[in-house]
């Protein structure tokens, strides 16, 4: 359950960056990927990008969310 509260509370940040993030390790597995073999070594390449991509997305949004949004959130007590 705490997982998905965290989730939902990076989740706009993770809309914006995801694709870019997606693009690169999975540009980077293509790379892995014409090196191996074809069979099983491919099929953890995919398994693998998915999971460091997910992983990258989920930790930028949470860099961004202490560094960037919660400052900027803490403002709003200034304005009416």
């Amino acid at each position: 359950m705490r997982f998905l509260l965290s989730l939902g509370k990076y989740s706009y940040f993770m809309y914006l960056i995801h694709i870019l993030v997606i693009e690169h390790v999975y540009r980077l597995g293509r790379h892995f990927a014409a090196m191996a073999s074809p069979g099983p070594a491919t099929a953890f390449i995919w398994i693998a990008q998915l999971i460091v991509a997910n992983a990258v997305v989920f930790y930028l949004a949470r860099l961004s969310w202490n560094f960037f949004e919660s400052p900027i959130l803490r403002l709003k007590r200034h304005f009416v």
